[in-house]
């Protein structure tokens, strides 16, 4: 479903991916794992738009993404909840959720957005609490929930999350991951960056392994998960 050969990317003068080749299958979940400043939030957000590929493919059911901008890609169904979870804190949780509606609205008009609107807070009950709150007022584990909220409400047919348990509590980290199981259920493709090994481990059908901007290691979830250098690479410990 998503397919990315041989991509370079960087910024500006710094090249960060190097010939980085990954597949996600539809419906799979892939882990992308790494110590810190391997790459991985660069590839994330090249395939979402926010880079330009020095050069290599982007494909999302066989059609180019790769270079296209940002509001392009989301249209062929691309979505990413970003690291830190970036939702606007002056404006309430229900209109940060429609923020990420446009498409929607586009194709369904307002009737689907009230329906997806409501399948959103059935999914995050919370939400629907605190949807006149300002987002800045939610807690950490609710900033995400609303994140992953927002980028759901493009329909998006593959989801790229970074970091999605970053500075949460383990009790909110495991209600984000059953969640999480909860999305890929209904078939939605995901490209995962976590630090979390439980988490990762947990919803991954496959893992790929990025050091220094190369794709060194890659395999069914259980067959990398007691590879000695994955907890080397993945935990950035030599050894």
């Amino acid at each position: 479903m998503l397919s990315i050969n041989n991509l370079s990317a960087g910024y500006g003068d710094v090249q960060v991916l190097f010939d980085v080749s990954l597949t996600v299958n539809p419906g799979q979940c892939v882990a992308l794992l790494g110590p810190n400043g391997a790459g991985k939030t660069t590839l994330l957000r090249t395939v979402c738009g926010f880079i330009r590929p020095l050069r290599g493919k982007i494909e999302l059911f066989g059609k180019s993404i790769g270079g296209h901008p940002v509001h392009r890609v989301v249209g062929t169904g691309v979505a990413q909840v970003m690291q830190g979870r970036q939702v606007l804190g002056p404006m309430s949780v229900r209109d940060n959720l429609l923020l990420g509606a446009h498409v929607t609205m586009a194709r369904e008009g307002a009737e689907g957005v009230r329906k997806l609107l409501g399948e959103i807070y059935e999914l995050f009950p919370i939400l629907l609490e605190r949807e006149n709150a300002f987002a800045a007022s939610l807690s950490g584990g609710e900033q995400q929930m609303l994140a992953i909220g927002r980028a759901l409400m493009s329909r998006p047919k593959a989801i790229l999350l970074d970091e999605p348990s970053m500075g949460l509590a383990p009790r909110i980290v495991e209600h984000i991951g059953h969640v999480l199981r909860r999305i890929k259920e209904t078939g939605i493709t995901m490209l995962l960056v976590e630090q979390n090994p439980e988490l990762a481990f947990a919803l991954a059908d496959r893992c790929s392994v990025i050091e220094s901007g190369h794709i060194v290691l890659e395999g069914a979830t259980e067959e990398l998960r007691s590879h000695g250098r994955v907890a080397e690479l993945y935990l950035g410990q030599a050894g």
